[in-house]
């Protein structure tokens, strides 16, 4: 059974090529006698993200992801476990955080802005802003590598978090209310970490 892929296959949010030799198996061209087979059928776009993040080990790893049975695992799973192993994960993702707070670190990792992450695991972007407050706590990231805020508005939060008391107490609902709402709790959340 003859296997192809796509040449023109491009896919800029993976700077290490995981998600791109993934991405190949989207694009299968798999030919038999009775019938063809399209790569649609074999991995949509979730499927090939979720392997992406989960980077299963072996078979059994396979069986736990969502859109892969046990047909597709017989056939490709040991061409997909092969593509996982060439590439290493971001050593980012290497700690102690929880595993939906490296998925959208991964994410994040990846070159995924906040609001598509999200889009795409169904959150609040409040949420994805305390996940990612969790990174800056543990010091996988920094908030400047995460807020895409001006330094006056960063000098601004700073400032009402010193007249509030705030990283003394903890509480951000005063700081909320001071700045009229303009902020987010989760990037006042990602401020308060880097400073904790």
């Amino acid at each position: 059974m003859p296997v192809t892929a796509a040449d023109d296959v491009v896919v800029q949010r993976d700077p290490h090529g995981l998600r791109d030799r993934l991405d190949l198996f989207r694009h299968l061209d798999v030919g038999t006698r009775r019938r063809r087979v399209t790569g649609r059928m074999v991995m949509d776009e979730n499927d090939c993200r979720r392997r992406e993040l989960q980077r299963p080990l072996d078979e059994d790893g396979l069986h736990g992801i969502t859109g892969l049975g046990a047909s597709k695992i017989k056939r490709y799973g040991k061409a997909f476990l092969e593509t996982i192993a060439r590439f290493a994960p971001n050593a980012a993702l290497d700690n102690r955080l929880s595993p939906t707070v490296n998925q959208t670190l991964a994410l994040y990792l990846a070159g995924v802005a906040a609001d598509e992450i999200a889009i795409e695991r169904s959150l609040d972007v409040s949420t994805v802003y305390t996940h990612f407050a969790e990174a800056i706590e543990a010091g996988v990231v920094t908030s400047d590598a995460v807020l895409d805020l001006d330094p006056s508005d960063v000098d601004e939060i700073h400032a009402v978090f010193e007249r509030l008391g705030t990283l003394d107490s903890g509480k951000l609902g005063p700081a909320h209310a001071a700045l009229d709402g303009r902020f987010d709790y989760g990037i006042l959340k990602c401020l308060l970490a880097e400073l904790a």
